[in-house]
């Protein structure tokens, strides 16, 4: 699950490494978030020479998280570290390749076509 203020690991080739959530707009009565959802960040560490700058604001769609995540007939499975891609203004995804896997429940879901498209691991 992902909050305000938590740090996220960007793996896509955009520039960006590291950024922090500072919003998450569809927040209801929970105070974190799960894969699938976008959500507000700031970038934190850029590497040079790249499109993205430092401290600008961007929205992003989290595709892992530390958080257990059951499955019927598996049991539950978790990554090791939060991880998001950036979108730009029209909601597609920014860059043109995702680092490491994707779940394999965003592959068959018809939202996520486009950033499927993008990785070749699915777990």
């Amino acid at each position: 699950m992902i909050s305000r203020y938590t740090f996220v690991k960007i793996v896509d080739n955009s520039g960006a490494r590291f950024a922090r959530c500072i919003n998450i707009p569809e927040l209801s009565s929970s105070n974190a978030t799960s894969w699938g959802h976008i959500i507000t960040i700031v970038l934190q560490v850029v590497k040079t020479h790249k499109p993205v700058k430092r401290r600008e604001i961007y929205k992003a769609l989290i595709l892992r998280t530390t958080f257990k995540i059951k499955r019927k007939g598996v049991g539950f499975f978790g990554f090791d570290s939060n991880c998001v891609i950036l979108l730009n203004k029209k909601g597609l995804p920014f860059a043109k390749r995702i680092y490491g896997p994707l779940l394999d429940e965003m592959r068959h879901h018809a939202d996520f076509s486009k950033v499927a498209s993008l990785t070749k691991i699915f777990v």
